[in-house]
């Protein structure tokens, strides 16, 4: 089951009262594990970007080892 957002990334979305937990994922962004409660109307998530580089090493390309 998926939802699609508006401009500002809310959607709407009715969920089984069986289902007690949301996977959420979007390209680009760790996917969540929620666990809802019955009662639960409104949840927000925050969504951690997955794209971010840590370290990038930089080399001369006479360095490049040719691909075989």
């Amino acid at each position: 089951m998926g939802a699609a957002t508006d401009s500002t990334g809310h959607f709407v979305m009715w969920v089984p009262r069986t289902v007690n937990k949301l996977y959420v994922r979007h390209v680009g962004y760790h996917t969540i594990r929620h666990h809802i409660q019955p009662a639960d109307t409104i949840l927000n998530f925050h969504m951690k970007d997955a794209t971010k580089i840590k370290e990038v090493k930089v080399i001369p390309k006479k360095e490049l080892k040719p691909e075989t």
